[in-house]
């Protein structure tokens, strides 16, 4: 019998893995159907902590984004050990202090 798939998206807070959350999110629309833009919308509620910081942050600084924009910076902030094989998508960096 298939196990019921679980009707949430994993909250991201920023301590987990960055990479596998954005593969969870991905996997979560596609199944359900969820356009890109429904996928940006998804994000506000599927994160806390520092992730939400951070995307407080960011949001605003990129109105429009496509979730490719989203993942990028996301990785780029939340999984430095991927920058060198990242595209670059603006020369913009979040201030040092904490967000």
């Amino acid at each position: 019998m298939k196990s019921p798939i679980s009707p949430f998206v994993v909250v991201f807070d920023g301590s987990s893995d960055a990479y596998f959350w954005v593969l969870c999110v991905d996997k979560y629309c596609k199944v359900r159907g969820i356009s890109e833009m429904e996928k940006m919308a998804l994000v506000d509620m599927a994160m806390s902590g520092c992730a939400l910081r951070w995307w407080n942050w960011w949001y605003p600084r990129h109105p429009g984004a496509s979730w490719n924009m989203f993942t990028i910076s996301l990785l780029w902030r939340f999984k430095p050990e991927y920058r060198c094989i990242l595209p670059i998508v603006d020369d913009e960096e979040e201030p040092d202090q904490e967000i």
